[in-house]
Formats: structure tokens, C-alpha cells, sequence
């Protein structure tokens, strides 16, 4: 066999027959060829693939160390079949235990929260630090998921203060009860409905965003609208998104949370007038109509929790 050039993880350069002796010498190497009951003869016509597997871990003092498997989602792995040693790519300890401890995530339908907010509890709150008036939303919000009862909450107040922390906590636990839900930021959805039309997906069809979210809303037994009233008002997603969503969910007597920097009638205010400032009492009415049936009003009082 000609000896040929490889990189060492010191990026040191030696020739074949070094880094075979390297390689079975080391102690990882070895145990793996216990494992597979394979002979040294494996590591001497594959070099490069254990070479690799090597590299693949965090340096220590003889620039082999160890697996990052507990601080990295994946790692690689060696598999010896037939003489043979094939790289895979495996999902490290605390990668598994994030799919564990994200599974309810398969039953958001949409979902605007980050993996670290699908890890919001109510049940860990620390309610030690809290004011009473937290306190009391804290216990409206328990009696809430305890009896599940068609009409939903409105938490409004300022900004910071937890409301989409509390509504993010309600979908983690009703998901982790096998209930679909969604979570949908209400300015950063009309955004995208607005840039959506006229896209066309990569076969040249034309996209459906706006009804495929809105079916998805529909489906979904419980959804928080975050942030309402944080939108730029138009005539179309008022009257043409917003609108039939809210009357589909009423009627079909799904529970919907809200969340909100305005209560009841600064909202009513915002979506009185349309992107060209023009009035209309009327269409903000049919939907503060709505809103009202399907929710109730809490306030969140504290001071901001994002200083």
C-alpha cells in the first residue's frame, strides 16, 4: 500500500504507516474493535475512516479526547460490518432528550415559539417571586386548563409583563395533552399573508398561504393570537382573514386565547381605521363582537420581564 498525506487533528502531517500505529494505540480504536470483534487488520486498510471518527471529538492532551456527545445534537459514530467501517451520523444524549422533552411539539399545527419557549411550564413558575396579582392570574390560568372551557382569555397589559409567556405555557400544556393547538404571532402571520400573494412554490404553482394557515387555525381546537393588535390594519386581513377566522371559531365553539398590549377598547380603536386612515365603526364592532364572545378580559399587571 503507498503511504499517502493525512490531516491530523493537531493538523499534523505524517504518512499512513504512522497513523496506523497512532490509531491502534489509542484506546478508543481499540475498545471499538472489541466491540465489533474485528482485527487490526480493518484499521490498517481504513485509516482515513477511524482517522475522521477521531476528529470528530473534542481535542485533549493527546489530540484525540472524547465524544461531544453530551453538548452537541449529533456526533459520529463507527460502524464495523464485514471488515468494513462505515461512519453514521447519531443523535447525542441531549439531543434525545430535547426530542423528549419537545414531542408535544407535534401537535402545534403553526407555531411561532421558539424551542425554548415550547419549554414553558406553568406548573414551574416560581410563584415565590411573583406579585398577588400574578399570583391570582396564575390560579385563573390553572382553573382554566382544569376545565377547559370553550370561552378563552384576552390577557392584555404592557409591554413585557408576561402575557405571551402565560398563553405560551396554556399551548405547551393542552399539546402535551395530545390537543392540537397553534400559536400564532398576529403581526408577524399578516406579514407573511401580505407577501405571499402571487408567490409561486418551485413547481410553479401557486401558493396558498393564507388558506392553508387559515385551515390549520380552523382545525386546531385551541390557538393564541399573540400580539393582536400590534398590526398594521388593512381591509383585507380584518375583513377577509381575521374576520372569518374569529366567526368559524365562535361558532364551531373552539377555544381561542388572545394577548394583547390594548384591552377591549383600545383595540376596538386600532382596528377601527384601515391603512389609509379611513372610519369604519362598524367592521371594528363585528370584530370586538366576536373577540368579546370568545375571550375574557384579564389584565397582567408587573413591570417588564425583558429588562
Amino acid at each position: 500500500m503507498n503511504n499517502i498525506k493525512l490531516n491530523l487533528p493537531d493538523d499534523v502531517v505524517i504518512d499512513e504507516n504512522t497513523l496506523v500505529e497512532r490509531l491502534l494505540a489509542n484506546q478508543k480504536v481499540t475498545d471499538l474493535l472489541s466491540k465489533y470483534h474485528a482485527s487490526e487488520t480493518v484499521v490498517r486498510n481504513y485509516p482515513w475512516v477511524f482517522n475522521e471518527w477521531l476528529k470528530s471529538m473534542n481535542n485533549n492532551e493527546d489530540s484525540y479526547g472524547s465524544f461531544t456527545d453530551d453538548n452537541s445534537a449529533y456526533y459520529k459514530d463507527i460502524v464495523i460490518e464485514d471488515d468494513y467501517p462505515r461512519i453514521v451520523i447519531r443523535k447525542s444524549k441531549m439531543q434525545k432528550q430535547n426530542d423528549v422533552t419537545l414531542s408535544h411539539k407535534k401537535n402545534y399545527l403553526m407555531c411561532d415559539l421558539s424551542d425554548a419557549a415550547l419549554l414553558y411550564d406553568i406548573d414551574k413558575i416560581d410563584l415565590s417571586r411573583e406579585s398577588e396579582s400574578y399570583r391570582t392570574i396564575h390560579k385563573v390560568v390553572k382553573a382554566w386548563l382544569a376545565g377547559l372551557p370553550e370561552k378563552g382569555i384576552y390577557f392584555y397589559g404592557g409591554l413585557g409583563v408576561g402575557k405571551s409567556y402565560l398563553a405560551a405555557c396554556m399551548t405547551n400544556y393542552l399539546a402535551k395533552k395530545g390537543h392540537k393547538v397553534a400559536f400564532v404571532n398576529v403581526p408577524k402571520f399578516f406579514s407573511k399573508a401580505r407577501n405571499s400573494v402571487g408567490v409561486k412554490d418551485e413547481y410553479n404553482r401557486k401558493e396558498d398561504f393564507v388558506n392553508d394557515s387559515l385551515n390549520k387555525l380552523k382545525r386546531a381546537q385551541f390557538v393564541v393570537l399573540d400580539d393582536i393588535g400590534a398590526e398594521n390594519v388593512t381591509n383585507w386581513v380584518r375583513d377577509d382573514i381575521l374576520l372569518p377566522l374569529l366567526d368559524y371559531r365562535m361558532e364551531n365553539g373552539k377555544s381561542t386565547i388572545f394577548t394583547s398590549n390594548s384591552d377591549f377598547k383600545d383595540l376596538r380603536e386600532r382596528l377601527m381605521y384601515n391603512q389609509y386612515g379611513n372610519r369604519d365603526e362598524t367592521k371594528a364592532d363585528r370584530i370586538m363582537e366576536r373577540i368579546r364572545t370568545l375571550a375574557t378580559e384579564v389584565r397582567v399587571d408587573g413591570t417588564s420581564r425583558r429588562k
